[in-house]
C-alpha cells in the first residue's frame, strides 16, 4: 500500500511541464479551485491563467476564488461541447475577478499568447 500511495500519480493536477513554466490543473469544482488556489498563492512570480469551463459547474464561484492572484487571464472554449463556455461568455465572467482578460479562439493561440507574456501559465 505505501509503494501505491507513494507512486499515484495524478494527471492534470498541478502537472507541470516545460521545466515547470506550465502548469496544468483540472480543478473544475469549489473544493479543486481552493487547492489551487493555495499553490497558486505560494508563487512569487507573475502569474497567467488559461481558463475554458463548462456552463454546468459553479463558474462564478471558481473564477472568484482562483482569478485574483493572475496578472492577465486568457479565456479559450473548453470543448466543441455544446455544454463549454464560449470564449465571449467566460470573458464577460472572468472581467468580474480580474481586470486583464484576454480571449483565444484556440488553445495553441491561448498558449502562445501566454508565452509570450514570459510569465508562469497555470491552465
Amino acid at each position: 500500500m505505501a509503494d501505491g500511495i507513494k507512486n499515484t500519480r495524478f494527471p492534470a493536477r498541478m502537472e507541470s511541464f516545460k521545466g515547470g513554466r506550465i502548469i496544468l490543473d483540472g480543478a473544475h469544482n469549489p473544493d479543486g479551485a481552493m487547492a489551487l488556489s493555495r499553490e497558486i498563492k505560494k508563487q512569487k512570480e507573475p502569474l497567467t491563467a488559461i481558463i475554458g469551463m463548462m456552463r454546468d459547474k459553479d463558474v462564478g464561484e471558481a473564477l472568484s476564488i482562483l482569478l485574483g492572484d493572475f496578472k492577465e487571464v486568457i479565456t479559450v472554449k473548453a470543448t466543441e461541447n455544446s455544454r463549454a463556455m464560449t470564449i465571449e461568455e467566460l470573458k464577460a465572467e472572468a472581467e468580474k475577478y480580474n481586470p486583464c482578460v484576454k480571449t483565444a479562439n484556440s488553445f495553441k493561440e491561448a498558449l502562445e499568447l501566454a508565452e509570450k507574456s514570459g510569465n508562469r501559465v497555470f491552465i
